[in-house]
């Protein structure tokens, strides 16, 4: 009988695991679209400037993308930090009432 009631919750979990890297896949392909075009619109602007631009456009592009991954380690360690802080104090209060601790989302939600 729990073995079914297991693998029930098995098979639900892989369910939702599975919709969620589909959803997140998503959206990736969605925002990098976005970005080429944006960057594609970007870059004939400068071309009509002049062929003089096109190495300042290379620089800005470049310190622009050092500055969103910088900016991204620093937000996805900072949200991971707090959420396993979070999860430790929450791990007392399911032990004092005697609760299973359930898996949280923790580098989902980072």
């Amino acid at each position: 009988m729990e073995e079914t009631k297991m693998k029930d919750t098995t098979k639900g979990k892989t369910k939702k695991s599975k919709k969620r890297m589909l959803l997140v896949l998503l959206f990736i392909v969605v925002v990098a679209i976005y970005m080429l075009i944006t960057l594609r619109g970007e870059y004939l602007n400068i071309l009509e400037i002049g062929q003089d631009y096109v190495d300042v456009f290379k620089q800005n592009l470049t310190y622009r993308s050092m500055v969103m991954a910088i900016n991204f380690c620093i937000v996805f360690v900072a949200v991971y930090i707090t959420n396993k802080f979070i999860k430790k104090g929450l791990k007392a209060f399911f032990e004092e009432d005697k609760i299973e601790m359930p898996k949280l989302p923790n580098k989902s939600i980072a």
